[in-house]
Formats: C-alpha cells, sequence, structure tokens
C-alpha cells in the first residue's frame, strides 16, 4: 500500500473527528445508537452543584465533536439506565442558558455546550426527571432539563428555540481556524489534528435544520 493510499485511509477511517452542530447530532441519534465514554460516575459531586452528589453518570460520545469546545458532545445518563447498556438512546437536553458565559470558571459555560441526556431505549421514568430537574435546579448555567416524551414533535421545538436564541455567529460556529465547514474539516484543534472528514450537514443556512 502507497504512503498515500494509508494517509487516505488513517483519515477517513471511522475513528477521526468530526463537527456536528445541535441539529446535527440530534437528527443522528434520532435513529443510531453511539458508543460513550464516562468520565465521571454518579454518586460523585461534580462542578456544577457543589451541594449534591451527581444522581447521573456523565461523559462524552467520542469523535463526535461539539464546534462550540472542540471537544466530544457531552452526554449524561439518567438515573435509571446503566452506562453499559447498549439500547442507550437520546431523552432529552440540558441546554446551556444565555448567561452561562457571565458565570466564572469553573461554574460557568460555553453558549451551545449542550449536555444530551439518553436513556435505555430513550425513555426516562418520573424519577429520572424528578433526580435530573433537582440537580440542575437553581443553576443559572443551565435551562430546566427537557425530557423527549414526544420525541419529533419535542425534539423539532427544542431544535426552533436553540437556533433562535443561538444564531451560528453567537455560537461561534465561523471562529475556528483553518476548518472549512462547506465539506472538508481540516485544521488544528484543542484535542490535535482533525483528519479531513466530510461534514454531516443536515442544517440549512438560514433555519435549524428540521423538516
Amino acid at each position: 500500500m502507497s504512503i498515500v493510499s494509508k494517509i487516505v485511509d488513517t483519515l477517513y477511517d471511522g475513528n477521526s473527528d468530526a463537527y456536528y452542530t445541535f441539529p446535527e447530532i440530534i437528527n443522528i441519534l434520532k435513529t443510531q445508537t453511539v458508543p460513550i465514554q464516562i468520565e465521571q460516575r454518579r454518586g460523585t459531586r461534580m462542578r456544577w452543584n457543589n451541594e449534591m452528589v451527581a444522581p447521573f453518570d456523565y461523559g462524552e460520545i467520542p469523535h463526535y465533536l461539539n464546534p462550540v469546545d472542540d471537544m466530544g458532545w457531552d452526554v449524561i445518563v439518567a438515573p435509571s439506565s446503566q452506562s453499559t447498556d447498549p439500547s442507550l438512546k437520546l431523552a432529552g437536553v440540558v441546554r446551556i442558558s444565555d448567561k452561562a458565559e457571565d458565570v466564572p470558571y469553573p461554574n460557568g459555560n460555553i453558549k451551545g455546550n449542550h449536555k444530551l441526556i439518553f436513556a435505555s431505549e430513550g425513555k426516562t421514568t418520573d424519577d429520572d426527571k424528578k433526580l435530573i430537574t433537582a440537580y440542575f435546579m437553581d443553576n443559572n448555567v443551565f435551562m430546566k432539563p427537557e425530557f423527549f416524551d414526544n420525541v419529533e414533535e419535542e425534539i423539532k421545538r427544542v431544535i426552533d428555540e436553540d437556533w433562535e436564541a443561538s444564531t451560528m455567529g453567537r455560537m461561534k460556529l465561523g471562529n475556528f481556524r483553518n476548518k472549512n465547514y462547506g465539506g472538508i474539516a481540516v485544521g488544528p484543534t484543542a484535542r490535535g489534528i482533525v483528519g479531513a472528514k466530510k461534514f454531516h450537514n443536515t442544517m440549512p443556512r438560514t433555519g435549524p435544520g428540521m423538516k
């Protein structure tokens, strides 16, 4: 195999990092299951709430990068579900509020750095909802957690609201170095060199991308 062929295979091997906007990752997760990587376990204290231990596992989706922070999309696993469950699916979202960037580190956050809620078969229990909502209550960095009981209708509402509240410019999607959002993504990121990777663009230029 030639050197060029090896490079191309490496760039397009399925493990290369690629960027997905909020509408794009939601569209993917509506129909696909993806592997997650847990970074903090339930029962530990996380930086968003010093008074309560987290009732959920927290991690990310490797290789599926959020453009606002150059890291994998953040994931919360519902208390009734296990992070090793192969049937984990999108069940809701905890969106970042407009006030998040005004809160000093380590409690602040970047607009658009939403947390995706996963649950077994995409179903959260009443206790899941109460525990997650109580954990984020009175925290001006986060909006009230939203759960997708009526998946199509509620996902569309969340996407439409998020688009209105955070335009491409406000989410800083235009500020990345050496990245071409028209097709091929190439350039340095906080996680290393991004391989050439086709974007899965489902979002039109003028709207939230939900049909």
